[in-house]
């Protein structure tokens, strides 16, 4: 039984981040070219911020989001991967991270943004997990102390 939830638990691991696992695959070339695609619209100003985003859950936000981190950070650029669904989060099972402290955190004054921020396996990608899950998270994200938190934290990246 211990055997089985290891290789199932891999498998999805492995399924989430096909950038890193099956980097040759058609899928990860689709993650390549979002990523070109997403450059070319920033029109010639340094893009540094992105949001992804939908209607329901259960369609891929986390793992878009992860596939595409990984892919800008394979280009040799620095990035910052911020989960900010606090109410299912799932980054750091993806990156396999510790999901103690992270932006409910920081947006709570319990933490600072530098101590929530932790390396991955790759060069130049770092996660910001979402942290303990709140009692309100929408009135978190609402609230003027997480744009100040993006907005110091762009200048540093």
């Amino acid at each position: 039984m211990f055997r089985k939830r290891n290789e199932n638990y891999h498998n999805r691991m492995t399924k989430n981040l096909i950038t890193i696992y099956e980097p040759k695959s058609p899928i990860s070339e689709q993650y390549r070219t979002l990523r070109t695609n997403l450059e070319f619209t920033s029109l010639g100003s340094k893009l540094q911020t992105l949001l992804i985003t939908s209607t329901s859950m259960g369609e891929g936000k986390s793992t878009t989001a992860s596939n595409l981190a990984v892919v800008y950070s394979q280009l040799g650029k620095r990035v910052l991967l911020v989960d900010c669904d606090m109410r299912r989060p799932t980054i750091h099972q993806i990156f396999h991270i510790d999901s103690r402290v992270g932006l409910s955190n920081v947006l709570a004054k319990r933490s600072t943004a530098e101590s929530a921020i932790q390396p991955t396996q790759l060069d130049n990608l770092y996660v910001m997990v979402a942290g303990v899950v709140p009692p309100n998270p929408s009135e978190l994200l609402a609230a003027p102390a997480f744009r100040e938190m993006l907005e110091s934290l762009e200048g540093r990246l």
